[in-house]
């Protein structure tokens, strides 16, 4: 069964102002279930700011809400063309939540996708490999200065 079918249950809609608290907490858990034993080097209410004054406002954001709680959020930036954050909640994640995002996101962003993520983060670089994308630059940097790939998905010819 495809990632899609599995999330029957899940609803997408725009990001409200009143998100803000709980998609940061997906953040910071995703994170760090993904980097488990790593301390991210801004602390959550650093991370909070950042997404309220920084990420939100340049960006466009979507949330997944499953049985009315929300499950993952994806964040485009620089005019829809960058995929900056896409988190599941690690208690729902492969139940297809971030396929759908991913989905959304390409809805959203027809002329095509980049984005970064760390080279260590297999599971992150498989799901994406998954569903198209393909490396088109590796390099380091980032908030955490460590080895990180940049993929690509670009829309299938008419």
């Amino acid at each position: 069964m495809s990632d899609t079918l599995r999330a029957t249950n899940v609803h997408l809609r725009p990001y409200r102002p009143e998100d803000l608290d709980t998609i940061c907490m997906v953040w910071w858990r995703a994170w760090h279930s993904a980097f488990p034993g790593v301390d991210h080097p801004q602390a959550f209410e650093q991370w909070h700011a950042r997404l309220r004054d920084v990420l939100i406002p340049q960006g466009t954001t979507w949330v997944a809400e499953m049985a009315g709680r929300v499950a993952g959020f994806l964040l485009l930036t620089d005019g829809g063309s960058y995929l900056s954050q896409l988190f599941v909640d690690p208690d729902v994640q492969r139940q297809g939540i971030g396929a759908l995002l991913l989905d959304r996101a390409k809805v959203l962003s027809p002329a095509g996708l980049t984005l970064g993520t760390a080279q260590r983060n297999l599971a992150a670089r498989r799901f994406y490999e998954r569903h198209g994308f393909h490396v088109v630059a590796t390099g380091v940097g980032g908030i955490i200065p460590q080895a990180n790939v940049t993929y690509r998905w670009d829309p299938p010819p008419p």
